[in-house]
């Protein structure tokens, strides 16, 4: 410690958090009362120019003077009264006659450091337990507490999902009420990247109703659902919400699945689920458009919005963008019905139902936010751009009616010939579809 006399000079120089410039003042040290050494201690006042410390007006100091430490004690009120502040300058001018005098000091110390003691402890506790690792105990207990997906516990290869949609999704009848939900068949395969008896994805809204695992393409086993065998009935036993560090469900949309036995590391396992979700109103997930006139009737379309984060509303899934993986999608329409996806149609078939399953070829290698489709009363126009890529602009009727769609295709083929000359870069996909949704604002 740097003791100084009074008259003594110091330089003082600090910066302003409020985006003023740096400053460097002159400060002249004035020695007042030690409560503890019944002597001096260095001690200057900013009142004058206004600055009293950071978290006041927004300045903090850097004391110098000459390459020389100074330990100063600046500003406010210390606990011996107005003016005086204390300075233990080693520990053997600490006695249990000056604790009693600064007892409320003390007290301030020790809760400083039992708070601290208790923020060390949490934060260490979560680093160790809680920190975006899946932990499993040999009851197969699992927990997660991570906001994303762990990257080292598996990675997908294939979804397979089918999507089944009937009259009431896209025609509205008066006095008959609209189906809310529509239900789904999902398989996905995965790699483990380690071994492991549960696994974390996405899965926000979805209501399954049976769950079985096929590891190394060998028997198939029913984890959950009503089928001779499955290992309950109850599949919130299998797939539950993952919860985070405070115990809360999870607002992520994350989920924790219990594989009913070890898999190991190098192991492709495939994961089926069939469910039902909730076809919403609003624009995310699959969700109902706006309703336009079907002769006597209101029609709707039946649309996907995938990104940013959506998928998980339609089927169980990684939904981050660094996993990426191939899709083949069926969806089931009424035949009047048109579905399109990313990719072209591969196949019509007729079902049971009186209904029509449309297949789509396999998507390249892509994260779940590019996959879409669409269903409903639409027409199309289509062009060719640059002399191999197909656009078609697809609405209701009246979109064709008014010309809109060649305004539509227009615009497209000119952008699309000009921005792949321009990079040098083609589109990777065989077709590219523009769907007006109605009502979709964006």
């Amino acid at each position: 410690m740097q003791i100084f006399r009074t008259g003594d000079k110091y330089h003082s120089t600090g910066w302003n958090t409020g985006g003023e410039d740096a400053f460097e003042d002159e400060v002249e040290v004035e020695l007042v009362p030690d409560p503890i050494n019944n002597s001096s201690a260095p001690h200057h006042s900013e009142a004058e120019n206004g600055r009293s410390g950071f978290g006041t007006n927004g300045h903090s100091h850097n004391v110098s003077a000459s390459n020389m430490r100074a330990d100063v004690l600046e500003g406010g009120e210390a606990p011996g009264g107005p003016g005086k502040h204390v300075d233990f300058r080693s520990l053997k001018d600490f006695s249990w006659e000056t604790a009693r005098h600064h007892r409320g000091l003390l007290w301030a110390l020790l809760a400083g450091a039992a708070a601290m003691v208790l923020v060390v402890g949490l934060l260490v506790f979560k680093l160790e337990d809680s920190s975006g690792r899946i932990t499993s105990s040999p009851s197969s207990a699992c927990s997660y507490a991570g906001a994303l997906i762990p990257e080292e516990l598996v990675v997908p290869q294939e979804y397979n999902l089918s999507v089944h949609l009937s009259w009431g999704h896209f025609l509205t009848v008066r006095g008959k009420a609209a189906p809310t939900l529509f239900a789904a068949t999902s398989t996905a395969t995965f790699k483990a990247l380690r071994a492991t008896k549960c696994i974390v994805l996405h899965s926000q809204g979805l209501n399954y109703s049976e769950v079985s695992i096929t590891v190394n393409d060998k028997e198939e086993k029913c984890l959950c659902g009503t089928a001779a065998g499955c290992g309950t009935k109850d599949c919130t036993s299998v797939i539950s919400p993952a919860k985070d560090a405070t115990g809360l469900w999870s607002h992520h949309g994350m989920a924790i699945v219990k594989l009913g036995h070890q898999v190991e590391s190098g192991d492709t396992f495939t994961l089926s689920t069939l469910y039902t979700a909730p076809l919403g109103t609003h624009e995310n997930g699959l969700y109902r458009s706006w309703g336009f006139p079907y002769g006597s009737e209101t029609a709707n379309l039946i649309s996907t919005q995938f990104k940013e984060s959506w998928a998980r509303q339609v089927l169980p899934c990684l939904d981050e963008p660094q996993f990426r993986a191939t899709f083949n999608l069926a969806v089931e329409v009424p035949p009047p019905m048109v579905a399109l996806s990313t990719m072209p149609v591969k196949a019509r078939s007729p079902t049971q139902r009186g209904l029509m399953l449309v297949t789509f070829y396999t998507t390249p290698p892509m994260a779940t936010y590019m996959l879409s489709f669409c269903g409903g009363r639409l027409h199309g126009r289509s062009v060719i751009a640059d002399g191999t890529v197909n656009i078609t602009a697809w609405g209701p009727p009246s979109l064709e009616d008014i010309g809109e769609a060649n305004l539509a295709l227009d615009v497209a083929k000119v952008a699309y010939e000009f921005y792949a000359g321009y990079t040098g870069i083609t589109l990777p996909l065989p077709k590219m579809d523009m769907v007006a949704v109605p009502g979709r604002r964006h």
